[in-house]
């Protein structure tokens, strides 16, 4: 499960990242990036947790 977590952080922080250079909004950025993160680590750890 640590690994799906810093996956999702890693993602979470590349979409954030994204965000804010597109946009130069560092609250939407912020947003986008836990939203990613969250929708990323939870999605990956039901998949992982239905495999079982």
């Amino acid at each position: 499960m640590l690994l799906t977590f810093f996956l999702g952080l890693l993602l979470g922080s590349v979409s954030g990242t994204g965000t804010y250079a597109f946009t130069g909004h560092g609250q939407l950025a912020a947003a986008v990036g836990v939203i990613v993160f969250l929708a990323c680590w939870l999605g990956i750890a039901a998949i992982v947790w239905i495999d079982d």
